[in-house]
């Protein structure tokens, strides 16, 4: 029982923080270097995060759009808001039960 916590910890301290740092820091200090050596290349060297993170938003935008109700592992309603909630459904079951806070 112990020894399981041990390990668990072990891995913390040993791998997964010193990975995340370095997985941090050194992409940060290579670019920081892009800057000192010539400022062009070291915002080229941007360019890849910004259009990165640009892509992801609209990814996680676009996901938001359309609602799925699933019951027994069956999608049972489909749907933006306003259309679910003008079937009164269970999706419209459930936001009322949010709105009285139950």
């Amino acid at each position: 029982m112990f020894t399981d916590d041990i390990d668990q910890i072990e891995l913390l301290l040993a791998h997964a923080i010193p990975e995340g740092i370095a997985n941090t820091i050194i992409p940060a200090v290579i670019i920081i270097l892009m800057f000192i050596i010539n400022w062009r290349l070291g915002l080229l060297a941007l360019v890849p995060l910004v259009i990165g993170l640009f892509a992801m938003g609209m990814m996680m935008k676009s996901g938001m759009e359309k609602i799925l109700v699933i019951s027994d592992g069956r999608i049972i309603e489909s749907g933006d808001h306003a259309q679910l909630m003008e079937q009164n459904g269970m999706y419209a079951h459930m936001v009322g039960l949010q709105a009285k806070g139950a």
